[in-house]
């Protein structure tokens, strides 16, 4: 009798470690003491069979993790937990129809088996299955109506596709059926930041602006603007490095600059862009822009800003706001700028209205400013004007790996020509 319960007590202690290690998230031990288990104590123990199943999984050795699901469904034929562990399985081996066709068929006999519906939900994502994940997050919603969890999935996968503003209507949606504030701003976060779709991206831009001069005043050679540049994103924001060619003046100059973005906390990041001019004959030595962006409510956006702009005569000091709403795919912001300089201060306001087609990636934006403004009128001069700009900016990708887009706009100055110019630029992803 002692013996028995002295084997009961190790058989415990043992299968306890085991599961404990799993906890503890050191799948290694836990498949090794699973194993061990299996062979010196209880061959046959379900427990022991599927926690090492689970283990191997976890540690990423995957086709041993299959045969030990294969071996439990085998015994057990349509067992839950198995089936489940299995889909998630076959979906991380990237077998997608597989994985749903395991998942499907545990949501068919077992429908309120919630973890189900959200591992087939992450297979239709991971397997780029926009209509198939929409209809499946519906299905989700009708049987379980008071959870947010399908609206949850669905607004990742509308992020995916860069459906950024049926994403902001999914959460919106979300937080009213009770999701977590934490749950909510992760994703709002991200789809403010607008996430690059690729994780790098090749730009190139032309510009030219041709002058109108008022009566009296010369005509003036045209400007052109050269821009190459390379852009990197990550989970927590973006970086690009771009290449600045400007003749002006009928002088070059040449800049580099670096622009990033980056998280700060809950639903604000924060925008640093740093430009050097090689020579600063009609560029500034150093142009310095550093903006903080705070989303509020289910749509508002404010932001505050500064900007250093040092020309070889003068520095100018830029101090900027902004307050932005989202209409559905129509997106409104007002930011008005103050600037300091040797010509005094000046005042500006700018509204931009940009209408998202199918995703992110495509728009149109209008934006109309007017105010005060402090401007290189030769290459040794600044110069206060009373200015009015219109411009219209687009962009639309081809494929999902390359885009164009150009603006058209009109500057009008009180004592300088007017401007009338076009960018035309491409864009390509990896």
């Amino acid at each position: 009798m002692l013996k028995l319960m002295l084997a009961s007590l190790l058989m415990s202690v043992s299968l306890g470690d085991a599961q404990k290690a799993l906890e503890n998230k050191d799948y290694l031990k836990a498949a090794d003491l699973y194993q061990q288990y299996l062979e010196n104590v209880s061959p046959g123990d379900f427990d022991a069979r599927y926690g090492l199943a689970r283990s191997l999984a976890f540690a990423g050795k995957w086709e041993e993790a299959l045969k030990a699901y294969n071996a439990i469904l085998n015994d057990f034929p349509g067992e839950p937990d198995s089936l489940l562990g299995r889909g998630r399985l076959l979906g991380w081996m990237k077998r997608y129809s597989e994985a749903a066709a395991d998942l499907s068929s545990l949501i068919e006999k077992k429908p309120e088996y919630h973890e189900a519906w959200s591992a087939l939900a992450d297979i239709y994502r991971w397997d780029h299955q926009l209509e198939a994940g929409e209809k499946h997050a519906e299905a989700w919603q009708t049987q379980f109506p008071e959870s947010p969890a399908p609206l949850l999935a669905l607004a990742q996968l509308h992020m995916d596709f860069r459906l950024l503003v049926k994403a902001r209507a999914d959460v919106a949606a979300a937080q009213k059926a009770g999701a977590s504030p934490e749950e909510t701003n992760r994703l709002l976060s991200q789809i403010q930041q607008q996430p690059g779709a690729l994780p790098w991206e090749l730009q190139g831009f032309y510009e030219f602006q041709a002058f109108v001069p008022h009566a009296g005043q010369d005509s003036r050679t045209p400007w052109n603007n050269f821009t190459l540049g390379i852009r990197h994103a990550f989970p927590q924001g973006s970086v690009a490095l771009q290449s600045l060619t400007v003749n002006r003046f009928d002088r070059l100059d040449q800049a580099f600059v670096l622009d990033g973005y980056l998280s700060l906390w809950p639903r604000a990041f924060g925008n640093l862009r740093l430009q050097g001019a090689l020579s600063g004959d009609i560029l500034p030595h150093v142009d310095v822009l550093g903006e903080v962006f705070q989303e509020f409510g289910d749509s508002w956006e404010t932001s505050l800003g500064y900007r250093q702009m040092a020309f070889s005569n003068a520095p100018v000091h830029f101090f900027q706001a902004g307050l932005g709403h989202y209409f559905g795919n129509l997106y409104l912001r007002l930011q008005p700028q103050l600037f300091l300089s040797p010509e005094g201060p000046g005042i500006q306001a700018a509204l931009w209205a940009r209408y998202f087609f199918d995703s992110a990636d495509n728009f149109l934006e209008l934006r109309l400013g007017a105010g005060r403004q402090v401007m290189l009128v030769n290459a040794d001069t600044l110069q206060g004007q009373n200015s009015f700009f219109a411009l219209l900016n687009g962009q639309m990708f081809i494929t999902p790996q390359w885009g164009l887009l150009g603006t058209l706009n009109y500057n009008y100055y009180d004592q300088f020509p007017h401007m009338l110019g076009f960018t035309l630029g491409s864009k390509f992803r990896w």
